[in-house]
């Protein structure tokens, strides 16, 4: 399978340069933004030490490149152009699959719906040189010297891991999707609950002051909500016994939905990593607040450990 033709070489010349510009493209990520943030980030999609998009845009332009290796200035616009496309689609695919935004270059000026923007793009055209210049002369000669059949044994290795920690990935993320909604359902089933007390006079005035506010809601936030609507309940209606009894009502019901949300809030590993490795994931159909109290678990778990 290693020595089929493909694209002027072979499937195991074009899989260890996507492994190992993957690789190279990880350390790039993981050091800028672990030098931002004073931590370690283990930054990109998948947990193994590789961004495959790195991989994918560097192989991609030493396949179709090369025979322009030596006119650096059709190089840098090739790999300026190519790159930026590699790069807005995986953004759009990785939207329409997991629903969520991965990261945003809408602050930045010269951007293309937030999923490119002309800085990064003129960086891809100057990696593009160094990468035909200087590395592939370097990764050529690291590929060459791996004995065979060693190296095809290591690199069907590589790709079994590589497979794995890409499904799991996909799952977990489709997870984070899934979480989302869940918890979003879990604010609505709430007021519902609340259309059978007495706490708003309509169910049209529950859903006017809280429902419609119910998605942007942090959690603390809604039990203060509810607490100052019984106060001022009672100061409305003058009915001592009826406040009692509704404070009781609201605050078993709040017990609940607080023991049943934060249970739901628990990140696996695989989430955990994602949201850590992705600061400016957004999702674009719902469950914005909920997120925030996810990365606010998040960070007090941090501090905890």
């Amino acid at each position: 399978m290693w020595d089929l033709p493909l694209f002027g070489t072979n499937v195991y010349y074009i899989f260890c340069n996507f492994i190992l510009y993957s690789f190279v493209g990880w350390i790039y990520e993981s050091t800028l933004v672990s030098v931002r943030t004073k931590k370690f980030v283990n930054r990109g999609f998948l947990t193994g030490p590789v961004i495959p998009i790195y991989g994918s845009g560097a192989t991609i332009l030493l396949l179709t490149l090369r025979p322009l290796a030596g006119n650096y200035l059709a190089v840098f616009f090739g790999g300026f152009v190519m790159a930026s496309v590699l790069e807005y689609v995986t953004s759009w695919v990785m939207e329409v699959f997991f629903h969520a935004r991965w990261w945003d270059y809408s602050k930045h000026k010269f951007n293309l719906n937030g999923r490119i923007y002309l800085g990064a793009s003129l960086l891809w055209g100057a990696l593009s040189v160094l990468l035909l210049a200087v590395l592939k002369p370097l990764s050529d000669r690291l590929i060459d010297w791996i004995p065979q059949p060693a190296g095809h044994i290591t690199a069907t290795v590589i790709a079994v891991l590589f497979c794995t920690d890409l499904v799991s990935a996909c799952i977990a993320a489709a997870h984070i999707d899934q979480k989302l909604a869940e918890l979003e359902a879990l604010r609505a089933e709430l007021v519902q609950n609340l259309e059978k007390t007495r706490l708003y006079q309509t169910g049209a005035e529950l859903h006017a002051q809280l429902s419609a506010r119910m998605s942007e809601l942090r959690l603390p936030e809604i039990g203060e909500r509810l607490r100052a609507r019984v106060e001022t309940y009672r100061t409305e209606t003058q009915d001592t016994v009826g406040h009692a009894a509704l404070k009781a009502e609201i605050e078993a019901k709040l017990k609940t939905f607080n023991e049943t949300y934060k249970q739901k809030l628990r990140p696996n590993f695989l989430h955990r990593r994602l949201l850590r490795a992705y600061p400016g994931f957004r999702p674009t159909r719902r469950g914005a607040a909920a997120l925030e109290d996810l990365r606010q678990r998040l960070s007090h778990k941090a501090k905890q450990d």
